[in-house]
C-alpha cells in the first residue's frame, strides 16, 4: 500500500475468460543474461478483476539467438478492442521477433574489436535498426488477426453478406474495433564496453507506455510523460495497428543503473518519478529483488489507481 488504498483490499476478483481459456492475472518472471539482470511482471488491474475482464496488458523478453542481446516489448490492450489482451501479446511477438532478427544481422562476430566499434557508433547503428519493418509487421499481424476472429464471428452466425462486406472494406480502422495496442519495444547488450557500459535502445512504437531509467534515487524518462504539464487529463492513444512511426533512444547504461518499462497502468501514479510512487519504487529497486517480491512492488495498492500494470527492468550488474 501507497499512502491511500481506499477500498482497493475489498476488490472480489471475478475470472476473465478468453477465448482461448482463462487469461492468468498475474504473470512474473527474471533472469540474468551476461552482465544484465532483469524481473518482468504483468498483473490484471483491479478495475478489470471487478467486472472480470481479461488482463490486457502483456510483456516479452527473449535473448537473441547469439544471446549477446535481451530484447522485449511491453504492450497495452486498448480497451476499445474487444479482443485487445489477444492485440497485446501479438505486438511483443512480432516485435521482439523482428527486433532480434535486426539485432542478430549485426556483424559481431569478430569478437571483442567488434562489440567496441559498434559501442562506439551506437546511436547510428540502434537508428538504422529495421523499425519501419517493425512496425509494418505488428500491424500486418493485427489486420490478420482482428480479421480473422471476425470472419470466425460471421461463419459461425452464417452472414453471408457480413462475410461479403469483411473482404472489401477491411482496413487499420476496422481492426482497431477489434484488436489494438500500444507498445514499447527495447533491447539491452549483454556484453559491456571497455568501461563498463552496455548499448540500449527503446522504441516508443505506439501509445502511451513509457520508459524510465534509475540510477540511485533518481529517474529519467525516456519517452513522453503522459498528461505531463497539461491542464486537462487525456487517455487517447494512436495504437497499433495504424500509422505511426517508431521513435528510438539510443543509451550506453552505466553499472548500477536500470532501464524499466511500464504500461500506463504504472506509469500513471509514477509519473516522472518524482512522488511518492516514484521514491518507493527507486528504495525497493536499487538492487533487482526476487521475482516475487518485484511483482508485489509492481502489485501495490493505491486509491484510484485500479489499470492493468506491467514492468520490465532490466540492471547492469556492477563489477
Amino acid at each position: 500500500m501507497i499512502e491511500d488504498a481506499g477500498r482497493q483490499a475489498e476488490v472480489i476478483a471475478m475470472p476473465a475468460a478468453g477465448r482461448a481459456g482463462t487469461r492468468p492475472d498475474t504473470i512474473v518472471d527474471g533472469g540474468r543474461l551476461g552482465g544484465l539482470t532483469y524481473r518482468a511482471s504483468s498483473q490484471r488491474g483491479l478495475g478489470h478483476q471487478e467486472v472480470g475482464t481479461p488482463r490486457q496488458d502483456a510483456y516479452l523478453v527473449r535473448p537473441t539467438p547469439d544471446r549477446r542481446w535481451l530484447v522485449g516489448c511491453v504492450a497495452d490492450g486498448v480497451s476499445e478492442g474487444k479482443l485487445s489482451h489477444e492485440a497485446a501479446d501479438i505486438v511483443c511477438q512480432e516485435t521482439t521477433v523482428r527486433l532480434a532478427r535486426g539485432l542478430t544481422g549485426l556483424n559481431l562476430d569478430r569478437g571483442p574489436e567488434a562489440w567496441a566499434e559498434l559501442v562506439s557508433r551506437w546511436p547510428e547503428v540502434a537508428a538504422a535498426l529495421p523499425w519501419s519493418q517493425i512496425v509494418q509487421a505488428a500491424n500486418a499481424a493485427l489486420r490478420r488477426a482482428a480479421k480473422t476472429a471476425v470472419r470466425q464471428g460471421l461463419d459461425r452466425a452464417g452472414d453471408a453478406a457480413g462475410l461479403a462486406e469483411l473482404e472489401s472494406s477491411w482496413d487499420d480502422a476496422s481492426a482497431r474495433k477489434v484488436m489494438s495496442s500500444t507498445a514499447v519495444v527495447f533491447a539491452v547488450g549483454a556484453a559491456a564496453a571497455a568501461d563498463g557500459g552496455h548499448p540500449a535502445v527503446v522504441a516508443a512504437v505506439a501509445g502511451d507506455s513509457a520508459a524510465l531509467l534509475l540510477h540511485g534515487n533518481e529517474w529519467e524518462p525516456l519517452s513522453a510523460v503522459k498528461n505531463d504539464g497539461v491542464e486537462i487529463a487525456t487517455t487517447a492513444v494512436s495504437p497499433l495497428p495504424g500509422p505511426v512511426r517508431a521513435a528510438p533512444q539510443a543509451r550506453i547504461l552505466q553499472p548500477g543503473q536500470a532501464l524499466v518499462v511500464i504500461t500506463d497502468g504504472l506509469g500513471d501514479p509514477l509519473g516522472s518519478g518524482g512522488g511518492v510512487v516514484g521514491r518507493f519504487l527507486a528504495t525497493m529497486w536499487r538492487q533487482p529483488p526476487d521475482i516475487l517480491s518485484f511483482a508485489q512492488h509492481v502489485g501495490f495498492y493505491r486509491k484510484s489507481f485500479t489499470d492493468d500494470r506491467t514492468a520490465v527492468a532490466i540492471w547492469v550488474q556492477r563489477p
